[in-house]
């Protein structure tokens, strides 16, 4: 997964999913293996809307911004029977800018793997923000006996943090 980091720059926080870089070098689009790809996507809004690969942020230093952050999975081909990741971001690297992010709530509440056992929650599913908050993890095995699985599918929103 790709990291969430911003920067203050002239009293202007700069906040990308992905490199931390001015905005003449956009990051690169996160990308996974040939079966399945995941992307880390932000809102500002409360998730009226999404963006994918990254997010400016313009704010006065010291100002809090409520940024909302959610993993997607697309999975070209297979059954598949649950998948992990990590997401995180490197908090000496905001400090160093004048900045911090504390990820403060992490879940699946109106994702897709709520209901990705036949409408049904996974028989296993934990999701752990990392001390010190950091970041979070997110494990899935959608059931026990391997009789139901996720089907290839495009942006299942697995987590929102």
């Amino acid at each position: 997964m790709r990291r969430v980091k911003s920067m203050v720059r002239g009293g202007v926080v700069l906040a990308f999913l992905g490199v931390c870089a001015w905005a003449s070098e956009m990051p690169d689009p996160c990308v996974g293996g040939e079966t399945f790809q995941f992307e880390l996507q932000a809102s500002l809004n409360g998730g009226q809307s999404w963006a994918s690969n990254y997010v400016l942020i313009w704010v006065q230093p010291g100002t809090l911004v409520d940024l909302a952050v959610r993993t997607r999975m697309n999975i070209s081909s297979g059954r598949t029977e649950g998948w992990s990741f990590s997401v995180h971001h490197d908090p000496s690297s905001l400090r160093d800018c004048g900045g911090d992010l504390t990820v403060i709530g992490v879940g699946t509440n109106g994702t897709d793997t709520e209901t990705v056992k036949n409408g049904e929650p996974p028989d296993f599913e934990e999701t752990d923000i990392q001390t010190p908050s950091d970041g979070y993890t997110h494990g899935v095995v959608v059931d026990m006996d391997a009789e139901i699985t996720a089907e290839p599918c495009t942006g299942f929103v697995t987590t929102v943090a």
